[in-house]
């Protein structure tokens, strides 16, 4: 009787141990392909940036090559859309445009490699395949400008008869793949890496043995990926160092490439073998205990199941969720290039002729004339900032807001601010009162950007003032910050409404009483002040009017990472 007991608590032990792995190994897999999820929402992240860039300049060198203006305008225009794009995106560095023989014609920032010939570029003969993708992915290589390791990114652009024309290339740092694909892998002890399809490899994740720019069909995971499906897992064993690995790949429908994210199998079970350590105890205890262990265990197998059917429950619900926002992060990048090409391409080359117009290169006008093609223009300028203004925040939903961190002189840049915005005060007879330093301020910020949050308050002021009033600019050094106050003599906010106006498009009630055209200038004029260690903070007056502070720290926070000058992609491959 007692050995038949005894080899009953054996058996009971064994079906324990057996459910304990398999449960372990089925929770591990569902780790790694939601890790495999978040890795390849990151790196779309990043690819979405340089396709925003490359749809950008494509659009402006449609235009240029097929219109009718000189060549002289043309490489004009379209060397500042270019370098327009690279300001405006920090998730590439450097733009060319090849013709369709390989002769590069245009460059972002430096003009150093006009008339090289890159047609052995591998990214530009896949272009030229019949059922090449919209856009290709290169081989990494090692800038030399940049002074670190680029992954061309490239498309083609076509007449309307089909033809190729062109080809734009932008480069993406490695690094901000790499930071791509590091989310949450630390807690997991697992690894991942980005490939394109034909088995080159892309970017590692930081600690990777494998080398980056090499083909690696041979591994187990080109075996068994189907490319047809969008995601799987299996569990190979490495050629190189003989262990089993979970490993979860993941297709990108908007690029010929593909992640793995994959960890060691053995780590993962720890917890399956500290139980399996526990139930050879418990089949040693007295018969005494053998009702109360089986309840035991039996109560803890009901718990752990109900723990997995709880993750998977949230896994499949963040699947869910991940994919809605996928589906509505790909319609607002399809929004914005929408934009993009039916606004700014038509507006640039309204603004263009235009000019072209009232300075007589198209016959004599008359003064009445000016005044009419003035207002057309400073129209559509006006227009055309509407537009950046929803660039802007959508980079900045996007992506950390990078910064171009250098010391430069807030009083200086104060003045270029209050040039702009002189002329629509004069019309106004609008007297600016100024409290400046009369020495230099000198910080480390982003000069563009302070430019930009001064040009915003300030036209905010102007605008809400009323004919004949005054404005008051107030710029000092307080506590290790730079301030800069306006106040205008317009109508107020109610005070519940001050924190809604700084929220992205406002309040409808408060755009009633003081319209701001699309609502974004404050809200991105405060995302850039956050960005520099400060804040934007806006209140009433007591005498009447609003008054908006902007704060910007004299020194750079330390996660502002400053930006390498804008050079040419062909520079950096020579």
């Amino acid at each position: 009787m007692r050995t038949l007991l005894a080899l009953l608590i054996a058996l009971g032990a064994y079906w324990n141990i057996s459910n304990k792995f398999v449960e372990a190994e089925s929770l591990s897999v569902q780790q790694i392909e939601l890790e495999a999820l978040h890795v390849n929402r990151q790196v779309q992240i990043v690819f979405e940036g340089a396709r925003q860039t490359l749809d950008t300049v494509a659009a402006q060198t449609e235009v240029r090559l097929g219109g009718g203006a000189t060549r002289e305008d043309a490489d004009r225009a379209l060397n500042s859309a270019i370098d327009r794009a690279l300001l405006r995106n920090p998730v590439v560095l450097g733009v060319v445009v090849q013709n369709n023989r390989g002769i590069v014609e245009y460059t972002g920032g430096s003009r150093q490699g006009l008339g090289l010939d890159l047609s052995a570029l591998d990214y530009f003969r896949h272009l030229g395949e019949p059922d090449a993708p919209d856009y290709v992915l290169g081989t990494p290589y090692e800038s030399a400008v940049f002074k670190t390791t680029l992954i061309p990114v490239a498309r083609s652009i076509f007449d309307i008869d089909g033809n190729r024309i062109a080809v734009v290339a932008v480069g993406v740092p490695l690094a901000s793949l790499q930071q791509a694909l590091v989310p949450r892998l630390a807690t997991l002890g697992a690894s991942a890496r980005l490939w394109r399809n034909d088995g080159l490899l892309l970017a590692t994740a930081p600690n990777d043995d494998l080398q980056i720019g090499v083909r690696y069909n041979a591994l187990p995971l080109f075996k068994q990926r189907d490319s047809a499906r969008e995601s799987g897992t299996f569990m190979p064993v490495s050629p190189y160092d003989g262990k089993t690995r979970i490993v979860a790949w993941r297709n990108n429908p908007a690029f010929p490439v593909f992640v793995t994210a994959g960890s060691e199998r053995a780590p993962l079970f720890d917890a399956a073998r500290l139980h399996a350590y526990l139930a050879i105890g418990i089949a040693g205890l007295a018969l005494a205990l053998l009702a109360t262990t089986g309840y035991l265990v039996e109560r803890e197998n009901r718990m752990r199941l109900g723990l997995i059917r709880e993750l998977q429950a949230s896994v499949e619900r963040a699947q869910k969720a991940m994919r809605l926002s996928e589906r509505a992060n790909r319609s607002k990048t399809k929004l914005l290039a929408n934009l993009s090409h039916e606004l700014r391409t038509p507006l640039n080359a309204m603004i263009g002729f235009t000019e072209m117009v009232r300075l007589g290169y198209k016959g004599t006008v008359s003064d009445d004339s000016k005044e009419s093609l003035d207002l057309v223009l400073r129209s559509a300028k006006h227009l055309d900032g509407l537009v950046a203004n929803l660039l802007d925040l959508s980079r900045i939903e996007l992506d950390p807001l990078a910064l171009e961190i250098a010391e430069a002189d807030a009083n200086a840049a104060l003045g270029d601010a209050l040039a702009m915005v002189r002329n629509t005060a004069d019309r106004k007879s609008l007297v600016v009162a100024c409290d400046l330093p009369n020495e230099p301020l000198l910080g480390h910020f982003d000069r563009i950007r302070f430019v930009q949050v001064a040009v915003n308050l300030l036209s905010n002021a102007v605008r809400h003032s009323p004919t004949g009033s005054t404005v008051d600019v107030h710029l000092r050094s307080l506590e290790g910050m730079i301030e800069l106050c306006v106040a205008d003599r317009g109508p107020g906010v109610a005070d519940e409404q001050l924190e809604t106006m700084l929220e992205p498009f406002g309040d409808p009630n408060i755009a009633a009483a003081r319209p701001v055209g699309t609502g974004l200038g404050l809200s991105i004029s405060r995302e850039i002040a956050r960005a520099h260690g400060g804040d934007l903070v806006v209140a009433n007056r007591a005498q009447g009017g609003l008054r908006a502070c902007a704060r910007f720290a004299q020194r750079p926070p330390v996660d502002a990472v400053p930006l390498e000058p804008a050079l040419g992609l062909a520079n950096a491959q020579r």
